[in-house]
């Protein structure tokens, strides 16, 4: 009796492990991308600011934007860049997953003069869209410095040429 107990013993540590390692993992990367996400705020303070002197999204220029790039690094930011309109694209780095995710925030004006009350929604464009936070995974993401808007839909939004796959 007592090398069956052993044996019961070992088989619900081996489930537990088994479960608990891919969680353990998985909350590990989602907190990596969740880092990374922090570092487009400085980026989104800038076409916020660059709408509001232009007189909305339509005028915002990535060439005519100013912003330093340092204050968008962190240890899992690879690359931040800004299109015409305020779009931004992050690119992760070092997040565990593979490949690492890019995100789009999607910048959208809502109703009033323009460059005020700006929402941004998040879209997953390469990688695991579930290891993104709560808040990126088709909802709007507000930085945590602005205030709350009703998100818009980011489903037309196509992705960069950078993250779409290589067809070769």
């Amino acid at each position: 009796m007592p090398v069956v107990n052993i044996l019961v013993v070992a088989a619900v540590i081996a489930v537990l492990l088994a479960l608990i390692i891919p969680a353990w993992r998985s909350h590990g990367i989602k907190q990596h991308i969740a880092d990374a996400m922090k570092g487009a705020d400085a980026v989104k303070l800038v076409v916020m600011e660059a709408a509001t002197v232009h007189g909305g999204l339509a005028q915002v220029r990535a060439s005519d934007l100013q912003y330093n790039a340092k204050a968008s690094s962190g240890e899992h930011v690879g690359n931040v860049e800004v299109a015409d309109g305020g779009l931004i694209t992050l690119s992760t780095r070092d997040t565990g997953a593979s490949p690492d995710p890019v995100i789009m925030f999607i910048p959208t004006e809502g109703a009033g003069s323009g460059g005020a009350d700006i929402t941004w929604t998040c879209q997953v464009v390469l990688g695991d869209a579930s290891l993104a936070p709560a808040n990126c995974q088709g909802h709007g993401y507000v930085p945590s410095n602005a205030s709350s808007a009703a998100p818009a839909s980011a489903s037309t939004v196509p992705a960069p040429a950078s993250a779409r796959p290589n067809k070769s």
